[in-house]
């Protein structure tokens, strides 16, 4: 913040000093009313993404800081769990999110530019077994989930635009070649197991559903409370997941939550 306001008063500076022509006098002072206007701008984003104001004074510790809310969707907890948790040689594909800062583990990520390698094997592969295969090929040997991030982003960059019988087998792979090992609210650490096993009864919260158009849509209706909306998405959405008894559910509690007001 300090470097663009001292850039503003270096060309002023040079503009306006000596004998200079009225048009870069002009720009001397577009430059020092342009640093006034966007002072404010700047000292807001600072105070809010960059506030240290806690961690000087001794009422912070370095792990809230990094999990405070001013963090775009925090991972920090999830990041500290893996390097508490996980044995050192293991290798994490990151999943809904493209940073990979703090951890402390070999990771492999996709920017949301790139094809996310999780809705690449769904596409390429006949069943989950083949997609538990070719993450083995990539020596991965555990999920980190960002569920927050992933509903961000994904729908907006297109990052898992799967059809059902896509989405069927990745959610096959989830359920039966993943272990949950920890989850926090939408972000969650899976083991990926040496084979697949027979599906459990108990269905595994896949948060990687939370990415598709429909389903991140759906979240971020309901949280904005647009209710009509939201009906759409949640039927859209469990016309993508046939197979899942979460969001099964999540539309019969929509249903019988807001469905009176709307005349379900």
């Amino acid at each position: 913040l300090l470097g663009f306001i001292l850039l503003y008063v270096l060309i002023g500076a040079v503009l306006a000093g000596g004998d200079r022509p009225g048009w870069a006098k002009g720009v001397a002072w577009a430059a020092a009313l342009s640093s006034v206007l966007c002072f404010t701008y700047l000292a807001a984003v600072a105070r809010y993404y960059y506030d240290c104001v806690g961690i000087w004074t001794g009422r912070q510790t370095r792990a809230e800081y990094m999990s405070g809310p001013g963090k775009i969707t925090p991972y920090y907890a999830m990041a500290q769990w893996i390097g508490e948790n996980l044995p050192r040689d293991s290798h994490l594909l990151i999943v809904g999110d493209a940073r990979g800062l703090y951890y402390d583990r070999p990771f492999l990520t996709n920017s949301v530019f790139d094809e996310q390698v999780l809705a690449r094997l769904a596409r390429e592969e006949k069943d989950g077994e083949g997609v538990g295969r070719r993450l083995k090929e990539l020596g991965v040997d555990y999920l980190a989930v960002n569920g927050p991030e992933g509903i961000r982003v994904s729908a907006q960059y297109h990052s898992y635009d799967l059809a059902a019988p896509e989405w069927g087998r990745l959610d096959d792979f989830m359920q039966r070649g993943t272990a949950l090992v920890y989850q926090s609210g939408l972000q969650g650490v899976y083991r990926i197991l040496p084979a697949l096993q027979t599906r459990a009864p108990a269905e595994v919260q896949d948060l990687v559903l939370f990415f598709s158009k429909p389903a991140s849509q759906f979240i971020l209706d309901v949280q904005k409370h647009r209710w009509q909306e939201a009906e759409s998405d949640i039927l859209e959405t469990t016309r993508l997941y046939p197979f899942s008894r979460f969001w099964k559910g999540q539309r019969a509690q929509f249903e019988k939550q807001v469905g009176p007001a709307l005349g379900l």
